[in-house]
């Protein structure tokens, strides 16, 4: 039985894409960066990676969408097509947050940085092995030569094992989404994805502060890291900051998971996550997957 197909929808940020795929992939995806055309801009792109996949709308059985927390206008332009798609395709959801997006895009990268880090650490250390034997080999008799060679290979082997730990030296991951009004989305998370705290509105300066002291040892990412970047940095924030953006692909991703994990749920159920003033709503549909222990 081939896997179902689905279709991701994002639009919670000044961005707004949709991506096509499976289990096995992405298939195609588009994104724009027009702010406030939103609606205007979502049903084409959805029509041309169809018509790239040569596939019918009737195909799609899954619709992921970004239920936020972000920008109003936005959020409602995404949820409201991927509800609309989802009666009229008889098709299941998956909603996920937009900082749930942004972590796992930070800690997909961290993971592959940190495997490609690892390989070259371990080629370099083989490398020098090898240039030291074909060294000692070529003009060394001397009982010295051996001795010099396992050094050389203990000092090379530290050096990868040096290499993995960097990789891997960030102890969380803090996701920052633009709220406007002076304020942020926020939500911390561990190097590989989990949750460590419940999405919130925060005051970049209050958050710039309290991670100065508590969690020096971040990968803070989103694009509040950009729209703030002076803010943390007066505060003495030096840890890695990157302009990450919640993407269709990866809701496609974490959707293939979902449905793998039987985690999918019916239109009706899919609530906009807003968390502040008039926008508040309901969010206990919007609570992310793998919390409920």
């Amino acid at each position: 039985m081939a896997p179902p197909m689905i279709l991701g929808i994002e639009s919670a940020t000044s961005r707004v894409g949709c991506a096509l795929g499976d289990a096995a992939g992405v298939l195609a995806a588009r994104e724009s960066a027009q702010p406030r055309r939103h609606a205007e801009s979502l049903a084409p792109q959805i029509a041309e990676i169809l018509n790239e996949c040569g596939l019918r709308a009737s195909a799609i059985e899954v619709i992921a969408v970004d239920v936020g927390p972000g920008l109003y206008t936005g959020l409602r332009v995404g949820i409201t097509t991927a509800i609309t798609m989802a009666h009229a395709l008889d098709a299941v959801m998956v909603p996920v947050t937009s900082l749930e997006l942004v972590a796992r895009r930070a800690a997909d990268a961290h993971a592959d940085a940190g495997a490609a880090d690892e390989r070259a650490a371990d080629a370099g250390a083989a490398d020098t092995r090898a240039a030291d034997e074909r060294a000692a080999d070529a003009g060394a008799a001397d009982a010295g030569a051996a001795d010099e060679r396992a050094a050389d290979e203990r000092a090379a082997d530290a050096g990868a094992a040096d290499t993995r730990a960097a990789g891997r030296a960030w102890e969380r991951i803090d996701a920052v989404v633009d709220a406007r009004r002076g304020e942020l989305f926020h939500a911390a998370f561990t190097p590989a994805g989990g949750w460590l705290s419940e999405p919130a509105v925060v005051d970049p300066r209050v958050l710039a502060e309290t991670l100065c002291r508590t969690a020096a040892r971040t990968l803070l990412v989103g694009d509040g890291a950009g729209v703030y970047r002076e803010v943390f940095a007066r505060a003495g924030f030096d840890a890695e900051q990157r302009v990450v953006h919640p993407s269709a692909e990866t809701l496609v991703e974490l959707a293939a998971a979902a449905v793998a994990a039987g985690e999918v749920v019916n239109a009706d159920s899919v609530r906009p996550m807003y968390l502040r003033g008039p926008d508040a709503q309901p969010i206990a549909t919007a609570v992310p997957r793998g919390r409920e222990g």
